[in-house]
C-alpha cells in the first residue's frame, strides 16, 4: 500500500510494475479489509474504472487489518477503562498550546472524525467514530479545565 486516506476514502497501491493504482474505500469495504495501513502488502487484481486502474478484489497479506489510523488496539479509548490518553496527543498539539489553538484543533478533529461521516459505512465504522469522537471529547475537557 503506497497510501489510504479514511477521510478522503481513497487511496493507491503500488503494482508490481511499478504502476500506481486506485483503491476506493467502498472496494475495500466489499473484499471485507478494514483498512490498508502504507506498507502493507496486498494481492489485487486490475479493473479499468472511470479513474483509471483501479484495485478490485483487494487481499491483505499478513495479520489482520485494523483502523489503526483511527482507534487501534493500542490507542486508548476515554471510557473504556483504557489507561488515559495524553489530551495533547489525542488532539494533535503540543503540551502549552494556546486556548485558540485547542478550541481550533477540536473542531478540526470533530470535522474530521465525527460518526455523521461514516453513516452510510455500516455499524462497525459508525462504532469506531463513535469511540474516537468519545476519545476527542474527553480530551478537549480535560484540557479546557487545564
Amino acid at each position: 500500500m503506497k497510501w489510504f486516506s479514511l477521510e478522503k476514502g481513497y487511496g493507491y497501491i503500488i503494482a508490481e510494475s511499478g504502476q500506481d493504482v486506485l483503491v476506493l474505500l467502498p472496494q475495500m469495504l466489499k473484499d471485507g479489509l478494514r483498512s490498508l495501513p502504507e506498507g502493507s502488502v496486498v494481492e489485487f487484481d486490475i479493473a479499468r474504472g472511470a479513474q483509471g486502474p483501479t484495485a478490485v478484489n483487494i487481499a491483505a497479506m499478513g495479520k489482520d487489518q485494523t483502523w489503526s489510523g483511527w482507534c487501534g488496539p493500542q490507542s486508548p479509548v476515554a471510557g473504556e477503562g483504557a489507561a488515559t490518553a495524553d489530551p495533547w496527543e489525542v488532539m494533535g498539539l503540543q503540551p502549552g498550546a494556546s486556548d485558540d489553538d485547542v478550541s481550533a484543533a477540536y473542531r478540526r478533529m470533530a470535522q474530521m472524525y465525527h460518526p455523521d461521516k461514516v453513516t452510510n459505512l455500516g455499524p462497525e465504522f459508525k462504532q469506531l467514530a463513535d469511540r474516537k469522537m468519545k476519545e476527542i471529547n474527553a480530551a478537549y475537557e480535560a484540557l479546557k479545565r487545564r
